[in-house]
């Protein structure tokens, strides 16, 4: 073999020497493999709404309403240290009046969520006597500038009239050195504005001249949180005997939604779907109310003779 086919012979070698060694590196790395296990689990968006400090879904029963100016209403709100909330001047009437309510909403679930709280109608039954379900005193002109119950037709059926006249507030508590105050819930950037020109003096109304108002909680409900509302029923003092007697069934919602952005709430009946899952303490004929989440705090607002 000459000299040129040596060199040939032993560079083929060579090079095959250096892919061998090559191919035997990629497996010389140190190598391991571990295996965990791994679970998926949906969050729970879950709100309650209850009542007052008993913490259960009951009837909102607001009775013997009468004409106030907002200043009378607000003074006629008491809470005691146990939470119980009374009217300050119950003498001489035939019933306790009851003007406010404490609402709960806890957040039950494993998620952060964002609240909405609205008041809707109470659709009408399918008795056309009663599409209400309730009747009330039929007022009429006495002849001398008051009302009087017919007496040939003392009752007829309810129609929902207090609804042109009613306003449903929302508040919150302050304690005081004279006990505890009414005092505005905050309002978000987003709703100041409309809140404000339906009521100059910046209180939020869910419910006010026959028409809806929906608060959106400004902050968010964390998970195992729990937020108190104080719902009051007024009758302004422009309101006259046309209110006598009349009945407003409705129902009270919480709407609870993701808190990322896009996420969509359960649309409530005129309501514009906002960011979930809806509970609502609701107006029916259980003599009082508003419509929680499974149960139901079912009522009317009932202004007394």
């Amino acid at each position: 073999m000459d000299k040129t086919k040596r060199h040939l012979v032993l560079s083929i070698v060579s090079f095959l020497l250096v892919l061998t060694l090559l191919g035997g590196s990629t497996f010389a790395w140190y190598m391991d493999t571990e295996q965990v296990g791994s679970n998926f689990q949906a969050g729970v968006l879950d709100v309650d709404l209850t009542e007052g400090n008993t913490e259960e879904v009951v009837p909102l029963n607001f009775t013997n309403l009468r004409p106030l100016t907002i200043d009378q209403l607000r003074d006629a709100f008491q809470m005691d240290e146990d939470g119980v909330i009374t009217n300050k001047n119950q003498d001489g009437f035939a019933g306790v009046p009851l003007y406010f309510y404490q609402v709960n909403v806890e957040n039950k679930g494993t998620l952060p969520a964002r609240i909405n709280l609205a008041v809707r109608e109470q659709a009408k039954g399918s008795d056309p006597d009663l599409p209400y379900g309730h009747t009330i005193p039929n007022m009429v002109d006495n002849g001398t500038g008051g009302v009087q119950v017919d007496e040939n037709e003392p009752e007829i059926a309810c129609q929902n009239d207090l609804r042109d006249m009613l306003h449903v507030q929302l508040y919150q508590t302050e304690k005081t050195d004279g006990g505890y105050v009414l005092k505005p819930v905050e309002v978000g950037a987003d709703s100041a504005a409309a809140q404000k020109e339906a009521n100059p003096d910046g209180t939020v109304a869910l419910w006010r001249d026959g028409k809806a108002s929906d608060y959106a909680v400004p902050e968010i409900l964390k998970a195992g949180e729990k937020d108190s509302y104080i719902v009051a029923a007024w009758l302004p003092e422009t309101v006259g005997n046309e209110s006598q007697g009349q009945h407003f069934h409705a129902a009270l919602y919480v709407n609870a939604g993701q808190v990322d952005e896009g996420a969509s709430q359960a649309p409530l009946p005129g309501w514009n779907p906002g960011r979930g899952r809806d509970r609502h303490v609701s107006g029916r004929g259980h003599g009082g109310g508003l419509h929680s989440g499974g149960g139901r705090i079912c009522g009317r607002y009932q202004q007394g003779l």
